[in-house]
This record gives C-alpha cells, sequence and structure tokens, in this order.
C-alpha cells in the first residue's frame, strides 16, 4: 500500500511540474468525486485527482482539464486497462462539462 502511495504523490509532483511548464494552474481541491450530471453514466459520482486550467489568449478564456493521475506497475499496462481509464476520464470530463467554473473552486 505505500509503494502505492509513493506512486500517486510522484505523479501528482509530476503532474505540478509539468503543467506548470505550460502555465496551466491547479484549481479547486484534489482527490475529489465530482457528482454526476449526466444520467446516461448510471454513476453518481467521477473521480477526479486534479483539475487544471489555462488561460487561453487567442479565445481570451479559460479551460479547464480533468486529469485522474494513474499509477501502474509496468505489468498491469494492458489495452483493457487503459481502455477503461480513457472511457472513465470521457465520462467524467461530458459530466464536469456541465457545471460552472465556480463549482470547480468549491472544496
Amino acid at each position: 500500500m505505500a509503494e502505492t502511495a509513493n506512486i500517486a504523490k510522484m505523479a501528482e509532483r509530476l503532474s505540478n511540474e509539468l503543467f506548470g511548464d505550460f502555465y496551466w494552474e491547479r484549481a479547486g481541491p484534489m482527490n475529489k468525486n465530482w457528482a454526476c450530471a449526466e444520467p446516461r453514466h448510471k454513476a453518481k459520482t467521477h473521480p477526479s485527482d486534479v483539475v487544471f486550467f489555462y488561460e487561453n489568449p487567442y479565445a481570451r478564456s479559460r479551460t479547464y482539464v480533468t486529469c485522474d493521475l494513474k499509477s501502474y506497475a509496468k505489468g498491469s499496462i494492458t489495452a483493457t486497462t487503459i481502455h477503461s481509464a480513457a472511457a472513465s476520464l470521457a465520462r467524467s470530463s461530458a459530466s464536469l462539462r456541465t457545471q460552472k467554473p465556480v463549482q470547480l473552486l468549491r472544496p
């Protein structure tokens, strides 16, 4: 269990450093389950490890990006696990699309 916690800490640190280089900032709380706003998902919540945002200078708008920081052991990376993670992130993004940005900032 400690190994998983350490991998999660490394993923969090790396994401902050990597996205920081692109001038993305973190918004709201980390490790949050967002209420699902899409009845067709048949889920009450969607997980999100962190939400980043960046300012689009061309459109003069702010774009939010939800991230589910996954940490896998080398032997556990398969087409199925990647498909499952991508599908979960897509459902989460679709549900968050209907929420107002101010909701992202609440703990």
